[in-house]
């Protein structure tokens, strides 16, 4: 066996259209894990930035975000707004992702989206860099919201099947 297959590193990437197999959750009509829900925010995400009219603005929707709702995806998971509300929190909190309100729309982004998205080249990396700037800062005052230790952050991380923070 190869380095990549022995250790878990690699990626492979799948076609947005793999939505409409039939073992796919929204497929079968059932509620959603929260792995299934992260990798469903992973194929709704832009892949390039776009522009989304909203009530005669425009929003900027970049590589790596979704502009939704929580009702929403409660709806889209089969889940309760409560429950997307507190797996939304816990992401951010682990920094999977960053959340923020936009003209009373959720925008979502998913932190690592160029890493996991990326062409196997360094394409990405400043923007990858910038934008963890900018959500380190917004990580940190969430935190001190939550006054979360680490340990409940691995805690809240297991319970929603996430690996480990490194």
């Amino acid at each position: 066996m190869g380095r990549d297959r022995e250790q878990g590193y690699g990626f492979v990437k799948l076609h947005r259209s793999i939505r409409s197999h039939h073992t796919y959750f929204l497929q079968q009509k059932r509620p959603g894990t929260p792995f299934e829900a992260f990798i469903d925010l992973m194929l709704e995400a832009k892949y390039k930035t776009e522009a989304v009219p909203r009530d005669g603005q425009v929003i900027h929707v970049n590589r790596g975000q979704v502009l939704t709702t929580e009702d929403n995806l409660a709806k889209r998971f089969g889940w309760s707004r409560g429950k997307v509300r507190r797996w939304l929190g816990a992401n951010t909190l682990s920094g999977e992702m960053q959340r923020e309100t936009v003209q009373g729309l959720t925008l979502i982004t998913i932190c690592n989206y160029d890493k996991w998205q990326g062409d196997g080249t360094n394409h990405g990396t400043s923007l990858g860099t910038n934008l963890g700037t900018h959500l380190k800062k917004n990580q940190e005052r969430e935190r001190s919201d939550f006054h979360k230790t680490n340990e409940q952050i691995e805690e809240l991380r297991q319970k929603l099947g996430l690996p480990p923070s490194e």
